[in-house]
């Protein structure tokens, strides 16, 4: 049709009441309207056929043909062909099809823009996105990663680009693009619903890590490259991506590790991360604390039969089951003075001797300690002995506090959300005021503290959003804005001014610490970590 653009016709797509696009209808041009990918118009309904039907504009009248053979719906009646009015309704399942006049951005087009409807959205490919993967099984048991961008729509039908041939999954359940400003997952009218952290969505933002249900099938958006990311660690925190990045350089090595932190900041995951990007065998574990200091020996190095009562048979220590692999001592500051020496001997020369044996077994192994206590300070005490610390401290890795990590608490809250609702099968999403209480607390047992506490407010939710009351956190002024989010902070804040005052008053930090009664090393620490700026000396 050749007129104003005024009296253009075009056909406007609705799902529901929402239209997804605008579809002009040019002179003489045939649009193929189906399920099948060869259509210009394809509708992910299994209720429509491969090749439902086709509209053509002649001379100024659009005109329908069934191609089905089992007639089209048009304004409610079953027709094989018919000359459609303005205003016309063409019914394709859960699509809905109007005639109408239009002067929408297509009116001086000369070709139909021949789009499936896994693409009507305006998407682009911005270069600032990472590139991502949705990882799952597949309903054989096949695990699967495949770059997003290159998937469109996913379900049972052959016609998709990522086809799950599972009853739980309709033929054209959902679709995965690439927009702008992130990654969206949209559910095409599925009959079991598509669910993004346990939640039934028809459309939303998906985001690293969140849980992504199709039917029975799980699946999580991740980094292109997981190396960025070893492990099961999950982070977008600067200073813990630069503990990654020193994980994947040390794994490289055989050198021994000393990870540090606070309880529950994760220094067991990044030990197994550390292990796993390495080659080495196998990764055996001990928690020092957890040993009676009169056991820890056998644990260590292994007994013969007889040596003591109890040991009815041979038995290798950790030492000898880690050989060629990875051991991890955790909690290595609560390790009895006597077996610190034993320890400081087998890192020396790389032999052990099983208790009640005279035989020296030599052995390949990679050390890698962790420990929440204050080793520096304990040397001076005498807990600790600096020759262990020196042979422990080759790499060093400092894991932050998650209050240190404003980025990753509601990252991770909602991760741990989606992975705990898959096993009650339950729609449950935070409420704003819940995430303001997660992001305000101080999390003093971090990301162990932090996932506790969701597992528990799902169970306490009584409604569709989980409220700050079902966390069950303890209170505080940390949620008044303005104040120190709590005690410990107005504690800091005086300690920071305190060794501010001793430093400038005594002129140098060994006189400051002796005049504070704390060992050098233990200032130079907190004045490290606080930010203060005086003398070194």
């Amino acid at each position: 049709m050749h007129g104003d653009s005024a009296s253009m016709l075009a056909i406007q797509v609705f799902r529901g009441s929402d239209r997804i696009m605008v579809l002009p209808l040019l002179e003489s041009e045939l649009v193929k309207v189906g399920r099948g990918r060869h259509c210009d118009l394809q509708i992910p309904d299994q209720s429509v056929s491969r090749h439902q039907c086709d509209l053509v504009l002649t001379a100024g009248e659009a005109h329908l043909a069934d191609q089905s053979g089992n007639g089209t719906f048009v304004n409610g009646k079953c027709v094989q062909e018919a000359t459609l009015a303005h205003g016309a309704v063409i019914e394709l399942g859960a699509i809905r099809l109007e005639l109408s006049a239009t002067v929408e951005c297509f009116a001086n087009q000369t070709t139909i823009p021949r789009l499936p409807l896994t693409a009507l959205q305006p998407l682009a490919s911005p270069s600032d996105l990472n590139p991502c993967v949705l990882s799952g099984a597949l309903p054989d048991g096949r695990k699967v990663r495949l770059q997003v961008g290159s998937i469109g729509s996913i379900g049972q039908d052959l016609g998709n680009d990522l086809v799950l041939r599972s009853p739980s999954v309709s033929h054209f359940h959902c679709r995965i693009s690439k927009r702008s400003d992130g990654y969206y997952v949209e559910d095409l009218g599925s009959a079991t619903g598509t669910f993004l952290n346990g939640v039934k969505i028809r459309e939303a933002m998906i985001e690293l890590g969140q849980n992504l249900k199709i039917g029975e099938h799980d699946f999580s958006l991740e980094p292109a490259k997981p190396a960025q990311q070893p492990g099961k660690v999950l982070t977008r925190n600067p200073d813990m991506l630069m503990v990654l990045e020193a994980v994947s350089k040390a794994a490289i090595t055989s050198w021994p590790v000393l990870i540090t932190g606070e309880r529950g900041t994760g220094k067991e995951l990044i030990a197994r991360a550390l292990h796993e990007q390495s080659r080495r065998r196998g990764l055996v574990t001990l928690n020092c604390s957890a040993v009676p200091s009169e056991l820890i020996e056998s644990e260590l190095f292994g007994h013969e039969k007889g040596t003591f009562t109890g040991a009815t048979k041979d038995r290798p220590g950790k030492f000898e089951q880690a050989d060629g692999g990875t051991l991890f001592l955790d909690e290595v500051g609560d390790m009895p003075p006597g077996m610190q020496a034993k320890l400081l001997r087998v890192l020396q020369e790389g032999e052990v001797e099983r208790l009640g044996s005279d035989e020296v077994r030599k052995v390949d192994v990679r050390v890698v300690a962790a420990t929440n206590k204050p080793l520096r300070e304990m040397i001076e005490d005498g807990r600790f002995r600096a020759d262990l610390y020196d042979r422990l401290n080759v790499v060093r890795i400092q894991i932050p506090p998650l209050r240190e990590r404003p980025e990753d608490l509601r990252f991770l809250a909602e991760h741990f959300l989606g992975q705990h609702l898959g096993e009650l099968k339950r729609s449950l999403k935070f409420s704003g005021a819940a995430l303001a209480r997660v992001q305000s607390y101080r999390w003093p047992g971090n990301v162990r503290e932090l996932k506790s506490a969701v597992m528990r407010s799902i169970l306490a939710a009584k409604g569709a959003e989980i409220q700050p009351g079902d966390l069950d956190l303890s209170a505080g002024p940390d949620s008044e804005p303005g104040m120190a989010r709590n005690v410990q902070d107005q504690v800091d804040a005086r300690e920071k001014e305190m060794l501010e005052q001793a430093i400038a008053r005594c002129g140098s930090l060994r006189a400051a610490a002796k005049s504070l009664g704390m060992p050098k090393s233990t200032l130079q620490e907190k004045v490290k970590r606080m930010g203060i700026k005086g003398k070194s000396r």
